[in-house]
């Protein structure tokens, strides 16, 4: 192919320049193989794309860049060889550019749904990529692989807990932080031990103290991981750390909703996490077994929510089944199981349990005809919602039909 290029130039030469010219041609194969051969190195150094809230324009900027630190308050990258420092909580996202080949091929197979070979390429690059942040991200990645496949496969949730403890224990300022965190209550939670989890959701929680909010935390996700130690704390049968939650929620919920600007993001879930935090007290009466005082509780709220407090009405129409349901009043209890399982759009975990409960109690009832519309359900948090934990006991009674 060389001397095909070369002829049409060579025709064009003086002598003199011939004689130079074939002095220099034997080399430039050699030159052009190791030009060749440089090409796809250079070609792998392909910038990160970081995309950077503005604060004063509210529009998200990408800006091309090497990150050298994603920590949890600081984010620092390389762009056109200046070092630049940017608060990471204006940090939407970051595409990592240049990357191992394991991370990559996770990725793809992450994007694809296999997050049992995701999982696996994650954690060759959660140790061999060159760079740190990126070695983070894969950890990270390599727990949500598992979170995900513990949902076919629930077994597999064990993983996903040791990876997300593993990146807290190597990454202790690192941004994805409060994230692995809640990742390992999660998965604690999901692996039945709801008294573990409690614990590991309201420190969480506490982050977000009544005063301010510590450093590198976000007030909604800590927020919301103290609604999630609540329920937690139910679920192991604890009600004095519940309805300390709840109280404490509500006020700092509301707290933080009076600071917002009107045009604020976070107005919205504050405002539905309030509205969880009303209705925790009936919820903690129903684990304490008093059942009619949290029936009048539940109704009082139905009858002075808003139209628009959808979080407040279906926690309620819950709340009220499982009080009918202790009292054996299963009829009611099966109207407002499905009410919330048909109808609420606005938490799943809420949805699996009242689907969940709608089983157990239309079982109780054993109405002919009914096994098949149980398995159904049940199957049905097992599939849609087996991310929630309720997919656990559903497979437990589904194992004695």
């Amino acid at each position: 192919m060389i001397p095909a290029l070369i002829s049409p130039l060579t025709a064009t030469l003086s002598a003199s320049t011939m004689r130079l010219f074939n002095k220099l041609t034997p080399k430039l194969p050699l030159a052009l193989g190791i030009l060749c051969l440089a090409a796809p190195a250079v070609a792998q150094q392909r910038p990160d794309q970081i995309y950077v809230l503005d604060t004063r324009s509210g529009s998200i900027n990408m800006l091309p860049g090497v990150v050298q630190e994603y920590g949890l308050t600081e984010t620092v990258i390389i762009r056109n060889g200046k070092e630049r420092k940017y608060d990471t909580s204006r940090v939407e996202r970051i595409v990592w550019g240049s990357v191992s080949g394991s991370f990559r091929e996770g990725r793809t197979y992450f994007d694809r749904g296999d997050f049992e070979n995701a999982a696996a390429k994650f954690l060759v690059a959660a140790t061999n990529d060159e760079r740190a942040p990126v070695q983070a991200a894969a950890r990270m990645l390599a727990a949500k692989s598992y979170l995900e496949l513990s949902v076919k496969s629930p077994d597999r949730i064990s993983d996903a807990i040791e990876q997300a403890l593993r990146y807290v224990e190597d990454n202790s300022d690192s941004a994805e932080l409060p994230e692995a965190r809640a990742l390992h209550a999660r998965a604690t939670w999901l692996s039945g031990d709801a008294a573990a989890a409690a614990p590991l959701f309201r420190a969480i929680f506490e982050e977000a103290g009544a005063a301010e909010v510590t450093e590198g935390y976000s007030i909604v996700p800590c927020l919301t991981a103290g609604l999630h130690a609540a329920r937690a704390y139910l679920a192991a049968g604890e009600t004095l750390p519940a309805r300390e939650l709840y109280s404490n929620l509500q006020q700092r919920a509301d707290s933080a909703i009076a600071s917002l600007e009107e045009e604020s993001r976070d107005r919205a879930p504050l405002r539905r996490l309030s509205l969880e935090a009303r209705a925790g007290e009936g919820f903690v009466l129903v684990a304490s077994k008093q059942n009619r005082q949290a029936m009048t509780f539940f109704e009082s709220q139905l009858s002075s929510a808003g139209k628009t407090d959808s979080a407040l009405r279906f926690a309620c129409y819950l709340g009220l089944a499982e009080a009918q349901a202790a009292e054996m009043k299963l009829r009611e209890a099966q109207l407002n199981f499905s009410r919330v399982s048909s109808l609420d759009h606005t938490d799943r975990d809420r949805v699996a349990r009242a689907l969940f409960r709608l089983a157990e109690s239309t079982k109780e009832l054993a109405d002919p005809g009914s096994p098949g519309t149980i398995r159904a359900w049940l199957e049905t948090v097992t599939t849609e919602y087996g991310d929630t934990p309720w997919a656990g006991p559903a497979r437990k009674l589904l194992e004695t039909l």
